[in-house]
């Protein structure tokens, strides 16, 4: 194919029927004058989707958006925004794992309490602080899209694709 050189508009019409519409890939090229190693290439480095389903296509933005990775075609830069991203991810789960030693220090002082009345006091204020911290940790990691928590009633509405991908760990 000739090296036709596509205006922003038309990039944005190709990703949205691919991403949307689920258009194939070589059948985008012929409509569009071009390579479809082009498309390839383009859909890449700016982390295009296929439509599995309109809301995968938007949970994929919005995680790009949200962890601030541009689609930038420069492999280094995206590499570095990658880096920040999982740097930031990995600080809270460090800082998660430093609230649960917090808290079996204070296991510990409960258990080892000669006082029965401050023992149990302890203990108590110990399980409401496991209780409180186990749903903000598991509030902030969805957050941050570190786990991704999915009620058994979904399970039921999702194609085998998803499942598939989720069992892999993947994006779905």
């Amino acid at each position: 194919m000739a090296g036709q050189k596509l205006t922003p508009k038309q990039w944005e019409e190709i990703r949205a029927k691919r991403e949307v519409n689920g258009t194939p890939i070589r059948e985008l090229a012929e409509q569009y004058g071009i390579s479809h190693t082009a498309i390839l290439k383009r859909s890449k480095s700016e982390g295009w989707g296929a439509a599995a389903t309109h809301e995968t296509t938007i949970r994929q933005r919005v995680s790009r958006k949200v962890s601030k990775i541009s689609a930038v075609s420069d492999p280094v830069k995206l590499n570095e925004e990658i880096d920040a991203e999982v740097k930031r991810r990995a600080d809270l789960i460090e800082r998660h794992r430093g609230e649960w030693r917090e808290l079996t220090k204070l296991r510990f002082k409960a258990l080892s309490q000669q006082d029965d009345k401050k023992a149990e006091t302890i203990w108590k204020n110990y399980k409401a602080a496991v209780d409180a911290l186990e749903k903000q940790q598991s509030a902030e990691r969805r957050a941050w899209n570190i786990d991704v928590y999915i009620s058994p009633k979904e399970w039921d509405k999702m194609t085998d694709e998803q499942l598939e991908a989720i069992a892999a760990g993947k994006p779905f």
